[in-house]
C-alpha cells in the first residue's frame, strides 16, 4: 500500500491504515466511522468514487425546457423563477417559435439574451422560424437533452416551491415504475404506496424520464392541443405510470 493510500483520511482520521495501526476491534469500533462505507471496498480508489457519487447526488444534472411564444415580460418571470427555485444544476433550453407581430417578437428575443447575460452558457437559446407550437417546440427539447430526466415549462408559470426540480426527479429516482410526474396534482389521483398516481396532468410542468420517451416517442403535433392528456394515455399503454407531488407548487397563468 502506498503513502498516497495511507494518507486518505474522513471526519479528519486516517481511513487507509497499515494493520499495526487500525482502531482496535476493526475500523467500525471507531465513533467517527460511517457505517454507509460497508457496501464498497476499502481502498482509495472506492473511497473517492463513494465521494463523487455523494457529491452527484447533492448537485445532479438537469435539463429544463421551455417552449416560448410571446408574453416576453412573462418569460423573463419564468427564466427567473427557474434561476431562484432550482437546486439541480440546470441548463435551460428556450425554444423560440416565431411570433407574427415582430414587435414581440424582437422582446421575446431581448429577455432570452438578458438571460443569457445574467446567468451565461446555462440558457440556450433555441430559434425556431416558424410557429411549430407546443408539441414541436417539445419535441425540439427532447433532441436537444441529454440528461436522465428531462424538464418542461411552459413560458408563463411562476415556481413556488424551492427545490422543485429535485423533488420532482428524486420520485423517478426511488419509484422507477414512473415515466412522468407533475407538480400541484392531476386527473382521477389514486394512492400508491409513496406516491399519488394519475391519469394525467396539465403539460405546463412536468418532468419526463428520458427512458420512458424513448419507448414512448414525441408528442403529437397533430392533435393541436391538450397534447399532454395524448402522451399520458401513450405513456400508461407502454406499461409506465404518470404521478404527482402536490407538495411542489407552480402557478400557471395559463397565457400560452
Amino acid at each position: 500500500m502506498t503513502e498516497a493510500v495511507m494518507t486518505v483520511t474522513y471526519r479528519g482520521r486516517p481511513l487507509f491504515m497499515p494493520p499495526a495501526e487500525r482502531v482496535p476491534g476493526g475500523l467500525e469500533a471507531d465513533p467517527n466511522y460511517d457505517p454507509r462505507f460497508d457496501n464498497v471496498r476499502r481502498d482509495a480508489l472506492s473511497w473517492q468514487r463513494w465521494q463523487k457519487g455523494r457529491e452527484r447526488t447533492k448537485m445532479r444534472r438537469l435539463d429544463i425546457g421551455i417552449a416560448s411564444y410571446g408574453s416576453p415580460d412573462l418569460l423573463a418571470q419564468t427564466i427567473r423563477s427557474v434561476a431562484e427555485k432550482s437546486t439541480c444544476d440546470w441548463c435551460l433550453f428556450i425554444v423560440c417559435n416565431q411570433h407574427p407581430d415582430q414587435a414581440v417578437q424582437s422582446a421575446v428575443i431581448a429577455a432570452i439574451r438578458t438571460a443569457i447575460v445574467n446567468y451565461g452558457e446555462r440558457v440556450k437559446f433555441i430559434p425556431e422560424y416558424s410557429n411549430t407550437g407546443y408539441a414541436g417546440a417539445v419535441a425540439r427539447i427532447q433532441e436537444l437533452a441529454e440528461t436522465e430526466y428531462i424538464a418542461y415549462l411552459d413560458n408563463d408559470v411562476l415556481i413556488q416551491t424551492h427545490g422543485w426540480d429535485e423533488t420532482l426527479c428524486s420520485y423517478l429516482d426511488r419509484f422507477h415504475e414512473i415515466g412522468m410526474i407533475f407538480p400541484n396534482g392531476g386527473a382521477y389521483p389514486i394512492s400508491r404506496d409513496g406516491y399519488q398516481e394519475i391519469q394525467w396532468g396539465v403539460g405546463y410542468c412536468w418532468v419526463l424520464s428520458r427512458y420512458c420517451q424513448s419507448m414512448v416517442g414525441h408528442f403529437d403535433a397533430t392533435i393541436g392541443h391538450q397534447n399532454e392528456c395524448d402522451f399520458c394515455l401513450r405513456v400508461r399503454m407502454a406499461g409506465w405510470r404518470c404521478a404527482a407531488a402536490p407538495e411542489v407548487r407552480v402557478d400557471h397563468m395559463a397565457t400560452s
